[in-house]
């Protein structure tokens, strides 16, 4: 029919509707008892929108719409172009990219052929389409005129309602990307159990280490960790079978050891459990850029650790520190962390079959709770499906019992002990002794005393690995302490033993108090010096004398801040480092190092100073000193 579209949507599900800016291919057929000739039909018309739309509204024909603007393409010119060519239309594009307009009544009508494709491919955006134009064949002087230039432009977009969007890319759990346009499909969404097949768990040693899995070793250096992994990496490249009976095919096994010598240490370790080292790769180290030995990363070097696996056929993969494998750009602290590098591993072992088991040292955490003993964070033992630890035996010390922690795929197996021996040439070897009653948890009780300096000395470490890079929300903080197993006294001992310093940071616009509170690493150092019965505190550029602040003449980072008290007994204070203000909304408020955490506050005391505007009200209750 030949009419108007009246103001209102043209597009409702798979109805749509043009009266511009189209061109439509007919078959000539037609519905049985409807007209076969083309008239003006415009209340008929306007009776079918109404009917699909239910309302009336612009049409979106007369000029640009929010359909048209950019959506965000970051396609390269050349992409651009290689994508249309593949495309269905891809030749009809190509005759136009070089200047071909036989096709068409004239070479106005070309160009906006082109545009309108072009207009596709970037996604509506005006500057592409002019900049991929101009290197097209189609291109002439006349496209240097600026009205004929945006007419053209703007006619390809009219009517517009689709453009190309380019793949969205989503990291799925085990590391891998995977890539689709546009929107899910509900049935897109998961993936139903139904059409999942069970299978049963695959053993490398049954109940110990399962084939496709990841699996951890914790103790303390010096245990024989080490040489328990060779003695099981040998039992396997033989096929000599396990400590408790379990047998074992031959197979290969890839070593990665940052700790232990090739020559002097694993060789004669392996030749002395009888293992057959041609099926036995060591991986511990590839070239650089500069052609220098550098140690594997994990996970960054994963592709190379598959390589490894797939030449020697390996069932076992020992990685030996954990730690020592982790990117630079993995903190060991950060459950984020630890779960985006170990995800990637684990799928290494799903896709490979291999098992692979990761070492790990001990932490000092005063907890005997096997879980949490681990270096680093609980992310670590959460991604491994089983987990042991080795010990000393408390009933003989000569003795070592391996013990499980954690078993997600099996009943836990009974402990095992072993003991270090000296073999032919001064070299370690293990020797089995059976079952023991020991468990882990038997394995970690320790005198309590000790616990807690190696606990406090655990807690410095973790503040000055995660405070290293800048001030950090106090509530981070907490929340990655209590992953790695660092319990909040613990963290608040550290915390004042290290001198954190404390402030308050508020967005812009933001009431006061409503900030969140950040930790930092001091900076500088207290100078005290004893002067004519006066203490005199240099902190940065400026000199604290008798509890004033006073500006040094070349100024610096510290600003002196008219109205905030600084009372002599802060001079008896050793925890107070610096006075550098923190300005909120206006007002200016010293930040604190140290301090008792949670205890009441003494008159006098630099902390009540603080907490008080000039005029006596506080600035911080109680539960806010708490928080800090």
């Amino acid at each position: 029919m030949k009419g108007k579209l009246p103001e209102g949507r043209n597009r409702k599900g798979r109805f749509e509707a043009y009266d511009r800016g189209r061109y439509f291919t007919v078959t000539g057929k037609h519905l049985a008892g409807t007209p076969q000739s083309i008239e003006r039909r415009q209340e008929e018309l306007q009776g079918v929108v109404r009917r699909v739309f239910g309302e009336e509204s612009k049409n979106g024909h007369s000029g640009p719409s929010e359909a048209i603007e950019p959506i965000g393409n970051s396609l390269s010119g050349d992409e651009i172009v290689q994508k249309a060519l593949s495309a269905s239309n891809g030749e009809r594009f190509a005759r136009l990219w070089a200047g071909d307009t036989t096709d068409y009544g004239s070479h106005s009508e070309a160009d906006l052929a082109l545009c309108g494709m072009l207009a596709f491919w970037t996604g509506g955006d005006n500057a592409k389409i002019d900049a991929l134009f101009r290197q097209s064949g189609l291109y002439r002087k006349k496209w240097t005129r600026e009205d004929y230039r945006n007419r053209t432009i703007a006619e390809a977009l009219e009517g517009k309602t689709e453009f190309y969007q380019a793949p969205k890319t989503v990291e799925l759990t085990d590391g891998t990307e995977h890539s689709f346009e546009g929107e899910l499909e509900p049935e897109e969404v998961g993936k139903l159990l139904s059409g999942v097949e069970p299978e049963e768990v695959e053993w490398l040693w049954p109940s110990w280490l399962a084939l496709g899995k990841l699996a951890l070793v914790d103790g303390d250096p010096g245990l024989g960790k080490s040489a328990m992994t060779l003695d099981l990496a040998a039992r396997v490249s033989a096929g000599k079978g396990f400590p408790d009976g379990a047998t074992c095919e031959p197979a290969g096994v890839v070593l990665l050891s940052a700790e232990d010598g090739l020559a002097d240490t694993i060789r004669p370790r392996l030749d002395a459990a009888g293992a057959d080292v041609n099926r036995v790769l060591a991986l511990a180290t590839v070239p650089d850029e500069n052609g220098h030995d550098r140690l594997l990363s994990i996970p960054d070097d994963i592709p190379l650790i598959e390589k490894g696996i797939r030449r020697v056929k390996a069932r076992l993969v020992v990685v030996d520190p954990l730690m020592a494998f982790l990117s630079g750009e993995t903190n060991s602290h950060r459950d984020q962390d630890v779960r985006r590098a170990l995800a990637p591993l684990a799928g290494l072992a799903e896709r490979t079959g291999a098992c692979v088991l990761v070492i790990r040292h001990l932490n000092k955490a005063p907890a005997n709770n096997p879980l949490y003993r681990g270096g680093g964070s609980i992310g670590i033992i959460g991604a491994a499906r089983m987990a042991f630890v080795v010990g000393k035996d408390p009933q003989d010390e000569n003795r070592r019992i391996v013990a499980s922690t954690k078993n997600n795929l099996a009943k836990p197996p009974a402990s095992l002990m072993f003991k270090l021996e000296e073999a032919e040439g001064g070299v370690v070897r293990v020797n089995w002794l059976g079952e023991s009653g020991v468990s882990a948890k038997d394995l970690l009780a320790t005198p309590q005393d000790q616990e807690h300096a190696d606990a406090r000395s655990e807690a410095v470490e973790f503040l000055a690995d995660i405070l290293a890079d800048g001030p950090v929300a106090a509530s981070q903080v907490k929340e990655e302490a209590e992953d790695a197993g660092i319990s909040e006294r613990t963290l608040k001992r550290a915390k004042k033993l290290v001198g954190i310093i404390t402030y308050r940071e508020n967005e812009a616009g933001e009431r006061r108090g409503a900030g969140r509170w950040m930790w930092k690493l001091p900076v500088v150092e207290l100078e005290e010096e004893v002067q004519g019965g006066h203490q005199d505190v240099q902190v940065g550029n400026q000199d604290v004398q008798g509890g004033q602040g006073v500006p040094k003449e070349n100024g610096g980072p510290l600003e002196h801040v008219e109205g905030t008290k600084t009372g002599e007994s802060c001079l008896d204070k050793p925890n107070v480092q610096e006075s550098q203000p923190c300005v909120q909304g206006g007002q200016a408020v010293q930040e604190v190092q140290g301090g008792q955490e949670g205890q009441p506050l003494e008159p006098g005391t630099l902390e009540e100073e603080i907490t008080r505007e000039p005029s006596g009200t506080p600035l911080l209750s109680p539960e806010e000193w708490e928080e800090i």
